[in-house]
């Protein structure tokens, strides 16, 4: 188990590096408040708590064979610790998460609202590029699930001032369809981005 909790609280941290230059200019809007500190958080937190686990073990081990007095205190002492820090952990992460996750969606979705202007990663707003740039790394649609043609991108400027949304021949961002990188987001099928078709886009939520 001590292992396993290291390997898993190694694994949350890499979540943190997802920050690449071209998704940068848009995660560092959250990065006080976001997710990222609070992944880091929890990394740190189940690391500890696997270490402290792997010396309980290897001390109640040594302990029990030895027969030392001495060995079984310090067992004692230290699965007294990690009791303590589990209940620590699952405090802090219940009473944060509801908080930190509502007004985590609320932040972006106003980003996006004010940010989004083209379904193009080559706009001269980093921001709207950066949104697009996402879609494609995390194979995720805006903020909010899309279940229709009516979704998030219709308070953006994209879709009510001017831009293939605002134009009806696109109601999703091409870069949301399935399959899609940097280079052949251009030529995504109709069917996804103006018809909006179950299975052709990326329906996974950021929330």
């Amino acid at each position: 188990m001590g292992i396993g909790l290291i390997i898993v609280g190694a694994l949350a941290g890499d979540l943190s590096n997802i920050n690449t230059e071209n998704i940068k200019p848009l995660l560092d809007l959250f990065t006080e408040n976001s997710h990222v500190g609070m992944i880091n958080a929890l990394s740190i937190s189940l690391i500890i708590i696997g270490a402290f686990t792997l010396l309980a073990v290897v001390l109640s081990i040594a302990g029990v064979f030895r027969q030392n007095k001495f060995i079984l205190i310090e067992f004692a002492n230290l699965v007294l610790i990690l009791f303590v820090v589990k209940i620590v952990v699952i405090v802090l992460w219940s009473t944060m998460k509801s908080k930190v996750e509502t007004d985590m969606q609320s932040k972006m979705v106003s980003n996006l609202k004010y940010q989004f202007v083209e379904d193009t990663t080559t706009n001269s707003n980093p921001l709207s590029n950066a949104w697009n740039y996402l879609h494609m790394a995390l194979d995720c649609c805006g903020v909010n699930a899309v279940e229709s043609t009516t979704n998030d991108f219709d308070a953006t400027s994209w879709c009510t001032t001017s831009g293939s949304c605002q134009a009806t021949s696109s109601q999703i961002p091409k870069t949301c369809c399935l399959n899609v990188d940097e280079n052949t987001y251009s030529s995504a099928p109709s069917g996804c981005h103006a018809s909006v078709n179950s299975g052709t886009y990326n329906a996974k939520v950021e929330f």
